[in-house]
């Protein structure tokens, strides 16, 4: 007889009738046990039993900071899981998910350089949804690791297009390797403009040789673009970076000409009437409509005062306030008493 020995207990709920107790409860009074050997009974418990694990995460979550090592934390927390445990206290673990969720959408609100970065993120590589609530966890630290190859100096900025789901979906997006990083362009040997970069997509690239022409006109064209890039398309100036139908809408709405046959392709490589009939994929560029003309000025000035991010607010992605029709313009104004 040992006056030492803790009390035989009931099997916590869940447990087989024929497994040992001492699985869930101390071989002898916690008061009396090293902190190494709370530790091991705590490991043992999670090994024995599922449901011990699951409760000693949550425990940790909410109430350890999250720290899930148990050399860790003191011998009074470990003491305080066992006894809580065995008593049937729950706890319920963090949701990773949402915690990253959480995290970008306070990165977000706090950084306008970060708030960029995820905005093309999402264009490249998940179709677009720029809500943080529609990816996992998975797309965010993939996010994460990507947005820190590039501060190291590695990676590149594929400027792929996702398909399917994007990569919030089940599958990751075409061209991923295991490491999870965006791939790297692609240089086209056709000859098309001397061999610059492609994305595949040869309505895409015709309005980006057009923009890339249009900055190398002189230096109001690049400010232009420029300054465009920066107030509309999250500062990111590289043509290659945004869809066919921003690069358009450019175009048409700044007046960019078509391409030089001079700036063209090279001999043999593909030019610009090589889409549909020999007709360039774009309408002339026209005037804006002077009614909403007057509207988007208004709105612009709006921003001007201090006030950008009602409009961001507003508007969603597309930022340029000539991309939207007159209704939604004339919406805004309403609803926010502007000048």
């Amino acid at each position: 007889y040992d006056p030492n020995a803790a009390p035989a207990a009931v099997p916590p709920v869940g447990m087989a009738m024929g497994a040992p107790p001492a699985s869930m409860y101390p071989p002898k009074p916690m008061d009396l046990m090293s902190h190494e050997e709370l530790v091991l009974h705590v490991k043992a418990m999670q090994r024995a039993n599922p449901a011990a694990k699951e409760q000693w995460a949550g425990f940790c979550d909410q109430v350890g900071g999250g720290t899930r090592d148990p050399n860790k934390h003191t011998p009074d927390f470990l003491k305080q899981f066992v006894n809580d445990f065995n008593s049937g206290v729950k706890y319920e673990a963090f949701d990773e998910t949402q915690q990253m969720v959480d995290a970008v959408k306070m990165l977000r609100r706090k950084s306008q350089k970060f708030k960029a970065f995820w905005t093309q993120y999402c264009i490249d590589f998940g179709n677009g949804l720029n809500d943080p609530g529609r990816h996992n966890s998975d797309y965010h630290i993939k996010m994460f690791d990507h947005m820190c190859l590039q501060a190291m100096g590695g990676g590149s900025w594929g400027g792929a297009t996702t398909v399917g789901g994007g990569y919030g979906s089940s599958a990751p997006p075409s061209g991923y390797s295991g490491g999870g990083y965006p791939p790297a362009k692609r240089p086209r040997t056709d000859g098309f403009n001397g061999g610059s970069v492609s994305s595949g997509d040869p309505y895409k690239d015709h309005f980006v040789q057009r923009v890339k022409q249009f900055q190398r006109m002189g230096g109001p064209q690049k400010e232009l673009w420029g300054a465009y890039a920066d107030q509309f398309l999250g500062g990111f100036r590289d043509p290659n970076k945004h869809d066919a139908a921003t690069l358009e809408e450019f175009c048409r709405n700044h007046g960019v000409p078509e391409l030089n046959q001079s700036s063209g392709p090279a001999s043999g490589g593909m030019d610009a009437t090589a889409f549909s009939g020999g007709m360039p994929p774009t309408m002339p560029g026209a005037p804006m409509d002077p009614e909403k003309e007057l509207l988007v000025n208004r709105i612009k000035a709006f921003q001007k005062a201090g006030n950008s991010e009602l409009w961001s607010n507003f508007c969603g992605y597309t930022k340029d306030p000539a991309r939207h029709d007159v209704a939604k313009l004339q919406e805004f104004i309403v609803m926010n008493n502007v000048p």
